[in-house]
């Protein structure tokens, strides 16, 4: 298994925003698109810094693979940024997982695109209500 570039996370917290716009969602982001080092915790009992790129994000890692709390993400990143005690690193919401400690599911084919699932631009019109081209 190998970690690819992750660019961000987006987590949806709820399917319709309001009954003008039933159309719209609401989310959360985990953005890795910035160039700056984030301590990670690794499975092996300690942090690590982990640069991420601008272009690229969270860069690729043949050994380890990213571990997601993902209840935790939510009830973190839902709340105001003045409110939050701590980030999602120190609270190891985010986790560099060893990658040979996962356990793939015999059924699955593994197949790699370097092709993303949904373009920016195509939730940005989606989520924001905008006209963009």
């Amino acid at each position: 298994m190998c970690l690819g570039y992750i660019r961000a996370i987006y987590l949806p917290v709820a399917y319709s925003v309001s009954k003008d716009h039933p159309e719209l969602c609401s989310f959360v982001q985990v953005n890795f698109a910035l160039s700056r080092t984030v301590k990670f915790w690794h499975g092996e009992g300690q942090f690590k810094d982990v640069k991420t790129d601008h272009v690229l994000g969270l860069k690729k890692d043949v050994y380890r693979t990213l571990a997601l709390d993902v209840t935790g993400l939510i009830e973190l990143l839902t709340l105001p940024r003045q409110l939050r005690r701590d980030n999602c690193y120190n609270l190891k919401l985010l986790i560099l997982q060893q990658s040979t400690r996962l356990k793939p599911d015999p059924g699955l084919s593994k197949s790699y695109s370097d092709r993303p699932d949904v373009s920016w631009l195509t939730v940005a019109k989606g989520n924001y209500g905008l006209n963009l081209t």
